[in-house]
């Protein structure tokens, strides 16, 4: 067995396991019945709790995900398109034009795609597909961490965070998306989560240009905003269940009011 067929038979049981658990954890709660936290999750306190969410959200899974990409592309899983995407944006990085030879037309003949130009100089440091299947990887794998936050700013519970979090890394179209072929429109989700924490958690020019971003991953991301405007127009103002607090006050200040 090769080590792209060890990634994917890995990847298909903890898929398994974390969907598992997921769906009974939120039938225990649509039952009403409280869902206790184990003995040694309680005796941990926030600021050591968040840095486990940074530890397995922030970094193993997005680490996880690049190697499953990797093992895509080592395994001929991804498309010619994926070639495509970045051959054009050779291209436009070494002033030929945002043009693909490939398919003998500009790129913007096709879709409204201009992110993966706006990634092109990375082809400066690491001349490689690999290149972008990295930055794929690395990308959708901090949506399940965007998600852990925004929950973490809307409620007080302890649990809820984890559980939504574990839901989405469980959900059939995150599957998809990480099984997808090289392409702009897969950094739309990401940036979507991390635009509406921005916009939650007091950032608008982080937010605006999360979205800005979003734009360039394809042309459907401009319907995205009329939804984003109508939450906008008809949000009630709130306290947000935890005020602002740096990530370096986060993880290692004592005094810090991050609860």
């Amino acid at each position: 067995m090769t080590w792209p067929e060890l990634v994917f038979d890995g990847a298909n049981w903890l898929w398994w396991l974390i969907g598992s658990v997921s769906a009974v954890a939120a039938a225990v709660i649509l039952l009403k019945n409280p869902l206790p936290l184990p003995s040694k999750i309680r005796a941990l306190s926030p600021k050591a709790e968040f840095r486990w969410a940074v530890a397995i959200w922030g970094a193993a899974l997005p680490v996880w995900i690049v190697l499953l990409k990797m093992a895509q592309y080592r395994n001929f899983q991804l498309t010619s398109d994926s070639a495509h995407v970045v051959h054009y944006s050779w291209n436009a990085i070494h002033g030929h034009g945002y043009y693909s030879s490939m398919y003998g037309m500009p790129t913007l003949a096709g879709h409204f795609s201009l992110l993966s130009a706006i990634l092109s100089p990375f082809l400066l440091l690491w001349n490689d597909l690999d290149v972008y299947v990295i930055l794929h990887g690395l990308a959708l794998g901090s949506t399940i961490f965007g998600v852990y936050l925004l929950a973490k700013r809307r409620t007080t519970s302890r649990l809820l965070p984890w559980l939504l979090a574990l839901m989405a890394v469980a959900h059939p179209r995150f599957h998809d998306l990480m099984g997808t072929i090289l392409e702009d429109s897969v950094f739309a989700t990401p940036l979507f989560v991390w635009a509406a924490y921005f916009l939650e958690s007091g950032h608008p020019v982080l937010a605006v240009g999360s979205f800005a971003l979003m734009l360039t991953a394809k042309e459907e991301g401009v319907a995205v905003l009329f939804g984003v405007g109508l939450y906008y127009i008809f949000r009630k103002e709130r306290r947000p269940a935890l005020e602002p607090v740096s990530w370096r006050e986060a993880c290692f200040s004592p005094s810090s009011n991050f609860r």
